[in-house]
């Protein structure tokens, strides 16, 4: 396929005077215009309060709900024994099932890794306090061995939740669970995946894996910020209990007590953002018309090409360089500069990336850095940018290292 920049508004402005190439992608994708226009439209056509109004315009914003559902399970090829919730973020939905299944006294302890963002952290060490936090360490060579996770379960007595990234936002490794989930399986684990940084650029099928938790945010597969979703199975949803209460979630109510509906409106207290949803479906139509495999050989060779040029560099060190078929990030340190001076350099000279820690202070601390520059790309991308990007950084430690 050849890269889609012609679909990304944002990638007409400048930046300190020059064009703007963008490869923070794994912070936040760029909007297609696919997306914009979706939601341009839903405020131009839509607008009513689902699951509220007795008007048409209501009924026809619960319908688009309804079906960008649907359209998400399609999308994961996921069978009718999934459901979806809507959520802010991923990070409301890894607080969402941390509150009520990590409460569960069925489960014996949390296994996590030192892969993680902080959000499939953070709302463990928070929520899950009566329990053992089990945090698998990475190697040396900076990577996830599935084989240490595997020995893990064996370790574990009794039912276990597993709560591991499909793709690291530091390093891009991606996670098989081929051997991983028949053993979860086995212990009766509950197993949860961060698919943030692997859903817009991998595909992900739910019958083939079963997760009993998916989660994701929408802005980072092309859709708005302040909506994601957890994808879950019905099975779990009696032992959940919600993350906010009150309107739209309620059956009956008094001034002494309440009672909550049967069903997933009791998990999405108050106004949806419903133009979120509807930019959301947007996304994931867009992502569908050029085909997953399609996005995934794109990047798959940008980032090669980019692993390429990095390594070449003096004093430049790729954190997992050696990760196969990962997700399309790459972070690096230098031996002197800051990896901050080192993204103000590029900001100066119109080049957006991240540096610092990703919210990935675990992992860094494990590799023994403080902090990293990460260059993340997406389909808008292209091989010369990479070139430019390549000189930039050689300018750069020349100038200053």
């Amino acid at each position: 396929m050849n890269n889609r920049r012609e679909d990304f508004p944002l990638l007409k402005r400048h930046l300190n005077g020059f064009p703007l190439i963008y490869f923070d992608n794994a912070a936040t994708s760029l909007k297609p215009k696919q997306v914009i226009s979706a939601i341009s439209s839903h405020y131009e056509t839509l607008g009513g309060n689902p699951g509220r109004g007795t008007h048409e315009l209501a009924f026809e914003t619960s319908k688009k709900i309804a079906q960008t559902r649907q359209l998400i399970l399609r999308f994961l090829n996921a069978d009718d024994s999934y459901t979806v919730l809507f959520t802010k973020n991923a990070t409301e939905g890894f607080n969402l099932v941390a509150q009520s299944i990590g409460k569960d006294p069925a489960i014996n302890a949390v296994i996590t890794t030192e892969l993680e963002h902080h959000s499939n952290l953070v709302p463990w060490l928070q929520y899950v306090k009566d329990k053992k936090i089990v945090v698998v360490p990475i190697s040396s060579d900076g990577l996830l061995k599935e084989e240490i996770i595997e020995q893990t379960l064996k370790n574990e007595k009794g039912s276990d939740l597993l709560a591991i990234t499909l793709a690291s936002n530091v390093t891009g490794q991606t996670i098989s669970f081929d051997k991983i989930l028949p053993m979860a399986r086995a212990k009766n684990d509950v197993v949860l995946v961060d698919a943030t940084q692997a859903i817009g650029h991998k595909k992900i099928s739910l019958n083939d894996t079963p997760f009993d938790f998916l989660v994701a945010s929408g802005h980072k597969m092309f859709g708005p910020e302040g909506i994601g979703f957890v994808v879950l199975k019905k099975l779990h949803l009696p032992r959940m209990i919600p993350l906010l209460y009150g309107g739209g979630a309620i059956k009956t109510v008094s001034t002494q007590s309440f009672k909550l509906l049967e069903d997933l409106e009791k998990f999405e207290a108050g106004t949806p953002h419903s133009a979120g949803i509807s930019g959301l479906h947007a996304a994931i139509t867009y992502i569908q018309e050029i085909g997953i495999d399609a996005i995934y050989a794109y990047e798959s060779e940008l980032k090669e090409y980019l692993i390429q040029k990095l390594t070449k560099l003096p004093s430049c060190r790729v954190l997992g360089e050696n990760v196969p078929h990962g997700s399309p990030i790459c972070s690096f340190v230098h031996e002197t500069l800051h990896p901050h001076d080192i993204a103000e350099y590029l900001n100066e000279h119109g080049v957006a990336v991240r540096a610092g820690l990703h919210c990935a202070e675990p992992l860094h601390k494990a590799l023994k850095v403080q902090g990293s520059t990460r260059l993340s790309l997406s389909i808008a991308n292209t091989k010369e940018e990479i070139d430019y990007v390549i000189s930039l950084l050689t300018a750069c430690f020349q100038k200053y290292a």
